[in-house]
């Protein structure tokens, strides 16, 4: 009889989640919609902005976004799992932040300390011929992170400093 009870109960709070997120996700799409006419009528985006902007549209899917987020949060409550869904999705978020980190920094601090030796060894001066074995141009522009190089048919390319120290030069 006991299993039974428990039952009931889980198919009760599942049925409850699933009428939440239902009703929800309809007044999330409805008030995105009705937002976005109201201010569609009122012309907010002439009113506001001179450029093409499309901020009724943008301000509905911001308020219909909301309230999905408030609606899938609701029915984590209902199930008692909110804490673990929030702290779990806290986690992924950081993980996913420090990969990116380090994927960014993987090519900013070689070609920044390239760019470093460069500016102090004096070479991949402005005006200076250079061959990068396709590339031959002309530097117009050095920086820490890579040199602009103007070749014969006048295309500017963008050249790493750390494949700029490896380059012959003319």
């Amino acid at each position: 009889m006991q299993w039974l009870d428990l039952f009931h109960d889980i198919s009760n709070k599942v049925a409850v989640t699933v009428l939440i997120i239902l009703v929800g996700f309809i007044i999330g799409r409805i008030a995105g919609r009705l937002i976005f006419r109201i201010l569609h009528e009122i012309e907010i985006d002439r009113l506001i902005s001179k450029k093409k902007a499309d901020i009724a549209n943008s301000v509905s899917q911001v308020i219909e976004y909301t309230i999905y987020v408030i609606t899938v949060c609701l029915a984590l409550d209902n199930l008692d799992i909110l804490a673990f869904a929030l702290i779990a999705a806290v986690v992924i978020l950081a993980v996913i932040l420090i990969i990116s980190a380090l994927l960014g920094f993987k090519d900013f601090v070689p070609n920044f300390l390239c760019g470093l030796w460069i500016k102090n060894k004096g070479l991949a001066v402005v005006d200076t011929n250079i061959r990068l074995s396709s590339v031959k141009g002309r530097v117009v522009k050095r920086g820490l992170l890579h040199i602009k190089v103007k070749t014969k048919s006048d295309d500017i390319i963008s050249v790493p400093n750390c494949v700029v120290v490896k380059k012959k030069w003319n």
